[in-house]
């Protein structure tokens, strides 16, 4: 299972909160309740210079007092204790307030019902969809109940007033929550293709980063990704990643090439350009031609160099989902690119290391990936108590053989020692070039008898009519992997010493 929970969580069609006033720290709240009090502020200080409009005073610090009151219940208040509704609290209040500000002058001269879009914006800002509709009726409720309890209100006059004030109120709303909710969904988008793409940089397994981060970018049921060859054929194994039951992580399988493939994956689309592009399933024909049964729409993703892509992505939807904009096609697009450079470093990074660990002449480990392979074998076999035996291979009379064939039929012999001796080893077994013509062979869960008996029977494929001279040694206690070798070693330089073409064994204590 893939986990990018770290990119956010791409769910729902409503905002994600992640702005959520109740959700953010008091600082954080105070900070965002300071334009709106700024405006209260301002209102009680028009309502008081005007002496001729000040009859009620007792509605003005009344109104001042409700206008506190709400903004400490924003800010004081453990929001994440209390039950959602509650959250509508602070904006009762505050038209709470605005409606005793509005006695000051019921001629309403003073046009303190414009307040009322306060609590909208905010909203429209900070809420969700239900957020901004309470708000709404509370802004009605604020406007109707003067109207119907209170004196001094014309209604031929506060009708055309209050329909107008409700016309633009639920139009800001409408207009700033969309603007809102493009900019954040824009937002999460870069956040989360910065992450992907950031990942994508320094990971050894792009495939599994990409494929979970489109599923996780679009929100998709199913995401499948397969090389393309030469003639933008589908090759080699196809990965599938499928929603997994927790929030932003997906679950991935490997459908190798020559398993049986399924037909989601028989369909799967082969891009004949370099843009992103996005379909719904048509509604005619009943079983669309390249359409899985499940399949109501699907977003196909080119991978790699724009012009040239080396894999395809297929995002797919189970339910008609809404149509990506043109913003997240373009975000679509970069990550494809990203995804198609992050692939080809692998594929440097790989042969680079292979370069770095193998020998250019006979293809066998060299003495670096040696060095790594006996440390990590000889920890093994301490952990799981098993034995480990190493052999020292020496061709005999490699020097003569030179001088007399010349050094290229010399590499030819090393190269040709190295292909059968290869060949004539049991496959947990490894043989690794040390040197000029020495060679090191690693016999795991091996003791020594065993291992003359394999070394013995490379003795007799060693090609051109040549031998060689070997020593070997199993593994104590107090080794070391440079002391095991070493051991090894010297019983090599004793079987020479013996007269060549033998196998000696180490006598350690």
């Amino acid at each position: 299972m893939i986990d990018l929970q770290s990119m956010g969580n791409v769910n729902g069609s409503d905002l994600p909160g992640a702005l959520s006033w109740a959700a953010a720290s008091r600082r954080s709240r105070f900070r965002q309740i300071v334009p709106f009090g700024l405006l209260g502020i301002l209102a009680i200080v028009l309502a008081i210079f005007p002496a001729t409009d000040v009859h009620r005073p007792t509605w003005l610090w009344s109104a001042g007092a409700l206008f506190i009151v709400a903004s400490l219940q924003i800010v004081l208040m453990p929001w994440h204790r209390l039950p959602a509704m509650w959250k509508h609290l602070p904006s009762a209040t505050f038209c709470a307030g605005v409606i005793l500000l509005r006695e000051i002058d019921a001629s309403g001269t003073t046009g303190f019902g414009v307040l009322l879009l306060l609590p909208i914006i905010w909203q429209a800002v900070y809420g969700r969809r239900i957020d901004l509709a309470l708000a709404f009726a509370q802004m009605a409720a604020a406007l109707a109940i003067p109207v119907l309890v209170f004196e001094g209100y014309t209604v031929a006059h506060e009708i055309p007033r209050t329909i107008l004030l409700l016309t633009v109120a639920g139009t800001l709303g409408v207009v700033l929550r969309t603007l809102i909710a493009t900019v954040r969904a824009r937002d999460r988008t870069i956040g989360n293709l910065v992450t992907v793409s950031r990942l994508l940089s320094n990971t050894e397994d792009p495939i599994g980063v990409l494929g979970a981060g489109i599923r996780l970018l679009t929100d998709a049921d199913l995401v499948i990704l397969a090389s393309l060859g030469d003639g933008s054929e589908i090759t080699g194994d196809v990965t599938v990643f499928e929603r997994a039951d927790r929030p932003g992580t997906s679950r991935r399988r490997v459908i190798s090439d020559d398993a049986q493939t399924p037909k989601a994956v028989a369909d799967l689309t082969v891009p004949t350009s370099s843009d992103v592009t996005f379909e719904r399933r048509p509604d005619e024909p009943a079983n669309p031609v390249g359409w899985p049964d499940d399949v109501a729409a699907r977003l196909l993703v080119p991978v790699g160099p724009y012009g040239s892509p080396v894999c395809a992505a297929e995002a797919r939807w189970h339910n008609r989902p809404r149509r990506p904009s043109t913003f997240d096609m373009s975000a679509m697009t970069l990550l494809g690119v990203d995804a198609g450079r992050a692939l080809e470093r692998v594929v440097v990074m790989e042969v680079l290391d292979d370069q770095a660990h193998r020998d250019e002449l006979t293809n066998l480990a060299n003495r670096r990936a040696w060095d790594e392979l006996i440390t990590r074998e000889l920890t093994s076999a301490r952990r799981n108590r098993r034995p480990l035996t190493v052999a020292v291979l020496d061709l005999d009379h490699f020097k003569r053989f030179n001088d007399r064939y010349g050094h290229l039929a010399g590499d030819d012999l090393l190269r040709d020692a190295a292909t059968a001796w290869s060949h004539a080893l049991r496959d947990p077994d490894v043989l690794a070039r040390w040197g000029g013509e020495e060679f090191v062979v690693l016999l795991p869960d091996t003791r020594a008898p065993e291992a003359v008996t394999v070394i013995e029977r490379l003795q007799k494929v060693t090609p051109g009519g040549q031998s060689f001279s070997a020593g070997v040694a199993s593994l104590l206690d107090s080794d070391t992997a440079e002391s095991l070798v070493a051991a090894a070693d010297t019983a090599m330089y004793q079987a020479k010493a013996a007269g060549r073409h033998r196998v000696f064994t180490s006598t350690r204590a």
